[in-house]
């Protein structure tokens, strides 16, 4: 449910600005990415550049966008650039605690 994760991403929006920590948030994410990574890993096809492979396992597998959503609109070996047309829980939670 979209508003619950809005919901919950402000609760820790609020609690990190109480507590001045903003940490937890990050380590949070990192540990569920990292997580999915090792039980999905197995099952990824992919091909390209270190950083083709990085978009399609965060933005297209982890995330589940649509490419459509984020379309590339640079890549080389070192470098991608994609626009993003994405709903954004993080960017809702903002909005809604102003």
């Amino acid at each position: 449910n979209k508003e619950k994760l809005v919901d919950d991403i402000l609760e820790k929006i609020k609690k990190a600005k109480e507590t001045g920590d903003y940490d937890f948030i990050w380590k949070d994410s990192l540990e569920r990415r990292l997580t999915w990574y090792e039980e999905n890993k197995d099952k990824l096809e992919l091909d390209g550049s270190e950083v083709k492979k990085a978009y399609t396992i965060l933005l297209l597998n982890y995330m589940g966008l649509d490419p459509k959503e984020v379309p590339v609109v640079y890549e080389d070996e070192k470098k991608i650039i994609w626009k993003s047309f994405s709903w954004c829980p993080v960017l809702e939670a903002c909005k809604k605690g102003n």
